[in-house]
This record gives C-alpha cells, sequence and structure tokens, in this order.
C-alpha cells in the first residue's frame, strides 16, 4: 500500500502536504516543530531511472514480490493437499 500511495501523491490523485525536517543531535524542540510547520510538495520528482520516479520503481518492486507470494502460497497448497 506504501509505493501506491507514493505513487499516487506523486501523480497529484492526492492532495497531501509534506514536511521536510532535517533533525541533527543539536536540533532543539522548537526548531524541529518550525520545519514541521513549513510544509513542502510531495509531487516533485526528486529521483528517477529511465522515466520512472523512484516511487514507480518501488510499486514496480512491490508488486513483483506480492505476485511471488502469492504464488508460493498457492503452489504450497497445492502440493499438500
Amino acid at each position: 500500500m506504501l509505493p501506491l500511495t507514493h505513487v499516487l501523491i506523486e501523480k497529484g490523485y492526492v492532495n497531501v502536504k509534506c514536511a521536510a525536517v532535517k533533525m541533527g543531535i543539536s536540533g532543539s524542540t522548537q526548531g524541529t516543530l518550525h520545519a514541521l510547520m513549513n510544509h513542502r510538495s510531495c509531487v516533485k520528482v526528486t529521483w528517477s531511472y529511465l522515466g520512472w520516479s523512484m516511487a514507480q520503481w518501488h510499486l514496480l518492486f512491490a508488486s513483483g514480490i506480492l505476485i511471488v507470494y502469492v504464488w508460493g502460497v498457492m503452489y504450497a497448497q497445492k502440493r499438500s493437499g
């Protein structure tokens, strides 16, 4: 669900504000709250490879893992009885 949600946010189908926070060891609580209150957009793609964003690659790999898992469960049930 996470990769699908990320792709939907990135494509603009879901409107969510994201906070860019850099928390350091010496960071104060007030500074962290200020950073959380200054939202930025999640729609901007910051990394892409072969025209696909990181969220799209994540969705592709997660879907592949899910397909292999479901196939394995079905195969195990078929063998057991």
